[in-house]
């Protein structure tokens, strides 16, 4: 799949990001309002919703092949845009 220590030194670097954000998170003396927490909790939900439904229509959109037709639709723009030899 991947060369391990690219995996385990991504996965160590999500860990000290981890950590830092619990750490900035908890030495913030102020509270959140529960309006807070529902805008914070929609906003993510939302945004990996998006991100999920955007990825899932690029894998169909590959799968059916609509990648195929427009590849090839460019490639013929490309070959129309080039001179003819000889001319």
């Amino acid at each position: 799949m991947g060369h391990p220590a690219i995996i385990v030194g991504l996965l160590v670097f999500l860990g000290m990001a981890v950590a830092w954000s619990a750490w900035v998170w908890s030495s913030v003396a102020t509270s959140m309002p529960v309006q807070g927490w529902i805008a914070l909790i929609g906003g993510v939900i939302l945004s990996l919703g998006l991100g999920c439904g955007l990825f899932w229509l690029m894998f169909q959109s590959n799968r059916r092949g609509y990648d195929d037709r427009a590849a090839g639709a460019q490639a013929m723009k490309d070959d129309a845009d080039e001179p003819t030899p000889g001319a």
